[in-house]
């Protein structure tokens, strides 16, 4: 069983969030806390693998509860955030958060949210040792087979009917399709996916930037004047993965 709590100063919200969560067979619900000192109070005493935490309490806040929880040890519990805001979804993200819900909550959003918690929940608690990394990669390039190691790679562009890689030294133009690249070479999750026409190197991301229309732009490491678009459609997933890593 997984153990949740939540952390809501809203009488109503907490009730709604409780009933809804009382619906899942593998969940059981810890005491709730009504501000942020109650809920480290509790967290010590019960000990809960996630907590719904409110952006916004008394006492204290949920994003200072949430950065004191992280300092415990193994990392603290998982923490998700709710608020009546979008806005706090990149602080949400920033502090470790594994998803964020919006009120009033809704039914469909709240189940692919309590999927991403059993799967961190299940891949910390995993026994299994992890899947060996890629060693290199082959690829064509005109009559040439080039071979590239993963880390080289600092991300991949689709060009009209060819996919472009980019490494520290060269540039290698391919036909494999940019899906190809990802089904065959992205099986460790190396690489993710922030635009349909890009697959960016997560360590070689450096930070994202807000652009406009709800859009970001990552910023690379070693190219600063480079920018990968970032859709709208894909900033949370791409923040949840960097968020594992």
């Amino acid at each position: 069983m997984i153990k949740v709590m939540i952390a809501e100063d809203e009488r109503l919200a907490r009730d709604e969030l409780e009933y809804l969560l009382k619906q899942e067979s593998d969940l059981q619900l810890l005491p709730s806390a009504g501000d942020g000192k109650e809920l480290l109070a509790l967290v010590d005493e019960h000990h809960p693998d996630v907590i719904f935490m409110d952006v916004r309490m008394p006492e204290m806040e949920g994003t200072k509860a949430a950065a004191l929880l992280s300092s415990k040890p193994g990392g603290g519990p998982l923490i998700v955030f709710c608020t009546a805001f979008e806005q706090f979804a990149l602080e949400a993200f920033g502090l470790n958060a594994v998803d964020y819900l919006l009120k009033p909550y809704e039914v469909l959003r709240l189940k692919e949210c309590l999927k991403r918690v059993r799967e961190r929940y299940h891949s910390i608690h995993a026994q299994t040792s992890p899947a060996p990394g890629i060693d290199r990669i082959v690829v064509e390039e005109g009559e040439n087979i080039i071979i590239l190691e993963p880390k080289d790679i600092i991300f991949a562009e689709k060009d009209e009917k060819h996919l472009i890689i980019h490494t520290g030294k060269r540039k290698v133009k391919t036909r494999m399709s940019i899906q190809q690249f990802e089904d065959s070479f992205n099986k460790n999750q190396q690489f993710l996916k922030p635009h349909r026409s890009y697959l960016v190197n997560i360590d070689h991301i450096n930070e994202i930037r807000p652009w406009m229309n709800g859009a970001y732009n990552i910023v690379l490491r070693e190219d600063q004047d480079t920018r990968i678009p970032v859709s709208r459609t894909s900033i949370k997933t791409v923040l949840s993965v960097l968020n594992q890593k």
